[in-house]
């Protein structure tokens, strides 16, 4: 092609001949990214909690996905699947962070017995009638062990439901938000220990127990 004759041509020339230039033009402006921008104040806000953030699979399975879905909801109980899975535990795309952030949880408990909190910004995929599903942004977090003093100091007290109501009013605060807790009751928590969340009368979220049959699924005691 043509730019392989010039650079010949400039070769047997002499580079050190040639003048000097230097790249023109002006950098674009930034495109402002409001959700970007919430993703990374919700990312901050969560570890100065004391949160540490992981990132799991999109693909799962659906033994996993059953403890935190209703067998009558057929959006998420039905999830897409993999044509050619590279593993069983790889089937089908999720359709709720929790079972995600619970088997992390899970997996660093059996090395870990003290205070310990996780949290993913992630998506879940909920089937359309389109060939591509609905991909949802998600906040899923969870916390176990024992409460911690003000220090971050583990105490003889273990963390409970309002440890993280805490969180999230806490979260809500830095974010200018101003969110309700009332009782719901909702498939893998437990009755009596769940809250639905909602701002302006939008349901945002749930803060809940998990039940225990379904901690049992993924071997936590807790």
């Amino acid at each position: 092609i043509a730019d392989d004759l010039v650079e010949e041509v400039g070769r047997i020339y002499g580079y050190d001949k040639l003048p000097i230039t230097f790249l023109r033009g002006a950098l674009p402006q930034p495109e402002p990214n409001s959700f970007e921008r919430m993703r990374e104040r919700v990312r901050d806000v969560a570890a100065g909690l004391g949160f540490q953030e992981v990132i799991t699979y999109s693909l799962t399975d659906l033994q996993s996905l059953s403890p935190f879905v209703a067998p009558d909801d057929s959006r998420r109980a039905q999830p897409l699947a993999v044509t050619n899975p590279v593993a069983s535990q790889h089937r089908v795309l999720r359709t709720s962070l929790r079972a995600s952030v619970l088997s992390t949880f899970a997996a660093n408990r059996r090395h870990e017995d003290g205070p310990l909190r996780l949290f993913e910004i992630g998506f879940e995929y909920l089937p359309t009638e389109a060939d591509l599903p609905h991909e949802r942004p998600i906040l899923a977090a969870v916390l176990g062990g024992a409460r911690t003093d003000r220090w971050g100091r583990p105490t003889n007290e273990r963390v409970d439901f309002y440890d993280a109501r805490g969180v999230a009013e806490a979260l809500f605060d830095a974010l200018g938000v101003r969110a309700g807790f009332t009782a719901s009751e909702e498939h893998g928590l437990l009755p009596g220990h769940t809250a639905a969340v909602s701002v302006d009368g939008d349901p945002v979220g749930v803060v809940a127990r998990i039940h225990p049959a379904a901690a049992d699924v993924f071997d936590v005691e807790e």
